[in-house]
């Protein structure tokens, strides 16, 4: 893993031989909505975390183990769709066993509990991006506009857009911040079932467009969550892990980092800032 040179700040090449023998040829793009693009739901995890421990103690006091272990799993599972998380939630109530059997919930009801919580949490952001109070760009991550305008521009490539969040609220999301447009009418998220809405997304790019036969990777999975990266790498995909500092925007989230380079990230971004770098590395 080494610092690119001048002109490549910002950007982190962790599998170097890939690009020493420029193994792809890069037509569709994939990337992640939440952390990677939009910054709105900036805080899910706090408000995830309350609802996880309150739901497994019942009104007891939390422990330190349990504290730990509801945290750890929320930063392990970033891009798992809600309703899996949801499903582990209830096998940690039935883990510790503070809860009445014949009170412990669903996954879907306590995904619902979720969503209204995360929703009266960035409902105030909403409210002021509509109100031009604030500016769409506030919440989105430095430099993801002006480099999807750019690929947008480029004949021969298309652009996909993938969430862990519910389809509705991912489109409605990506309108209010104008990116749809770069997607339209490639924009997926969540939808009840079992699929795994990013697996699938995946599968069917390489599957339609046979890419596991071509000769050099034409696939580009970007994403600042395990779940993304580890996928594209199984359909052998080239992947941009964004370490992104959902806060400030700019600065490296060291955690991050270290989770996506575990996935097996060939690129390491913070955000989107070195455009021109970001180009040249993958065209």
């Amino acid at each position: 893993m080494s610092e690119t040179a001048e002109g490549m700040e910002n950007i982190i090449i962790c599998n170097e031989k890939i690009f020493e023998k420029r193994q792809f040829d890069i037509k569709h793009i994939v990337f992640d909505f939440d952390g990677t693009i939009s910054l709105l739901r900036e805080g899910w995890q706090l408000v995830m975390r309350e609802v996880m421990i309150e739901s497994i103690c019942g009104g007891c006091v939390p422990t330190e183990e349990i504290i730990r272990e509801v945290e750890d799993y929320i930063f392990a599972s970033t891009g798992v769709q809600t309703i899996f998380q949801m499903e582990h939630l209830v096998e940690l109530v039935k883990k510790y066993n503070l809860v009445k059997r014949e009170k412990i919930l669903s996954p879907y009801e306590y995904k619902k509990i979720y969503t209204q919580r995360l929703h009266r949490y960035i409902s105030n952001r909403i409210e002021k991006i509509k109100s031009r109070k604030f500016p769409k760009e506030k919440f989105i991550l430095p430099g993801a506009m002006e480099f999807l305008s750019r690929l947008s521009q480029r004949k021969y490539v298309k652009l996909y857009l993938t969430s862990g969040t519910d389809e509705e609220d991912t489109r409605r999301e990506a309108s209010l911040l104008e990116v749809d447009k770069y997607f339209y009418p490639h924009i997926y998220g969540a939808i009840d079932g079992r699929i795994d809405i990013k697996e699938y997304v995946i599968s069917k790019i390489v599957a339609i467009n046979n890419l596991l036969a071509c000769e050099r990777r034409e696939l580009l999975v970007i994403g600042d969550g395990p779940v993304e990266i580890g996928t594209g790498k199984r359909y052998n995909a080239l992947t941009i892990g964004v370490c992104s500092d959902e806060v400030t925007g700019y600065a490296w989230n060291e955690r991050k980092k270290e989770r996506l380079l575990s996935a097996g990230a060939d690129v390491l971004i913070p955000n989107f800032t070195n455009i021109d770098g970001l180009q040249e590395l993958i065209f």
